[in-house]
């Protein structure tokens, strides 16, 4: 989860650990999709956000995987573990 934070940081998002633990991650990701998926970072974050929280909406992974194919970071999540 700090890895979550650090990556807040750098795109300016506050969040503290308590409340990423706490909060349900389908409404976050959409709402860090609505804010900032013009920056490729962030549509990074939400990816990984998606993998590792198990977040199965097929509109936000639909998004995802358009922009970092448009973006050509295909391989991006090809290679996450």
């Amino acid at each position: 989860m700090l890895l979550y934070l650090a990556d807040f940081e750098e795109l300016r998002i506050i969040q503290s650990l308590k409340e990423f633990n706490e909060c349900q991650k389908l409404p976050l990701v959409r709402s860090l999709w609505l804010h900032h998926r013009d920056n490729i970072k962030a549509v990074q974050l939400i990816c990984n956000i998606c993998l590792d929280y198990d977040v199965y909406d097929l509109t936000v992974w639909e998004n995802i995987l358009n922009e970092l194919i448009l973006k050509k970071y295909v391989s991006f999540i090809l290679n996450h573990k």
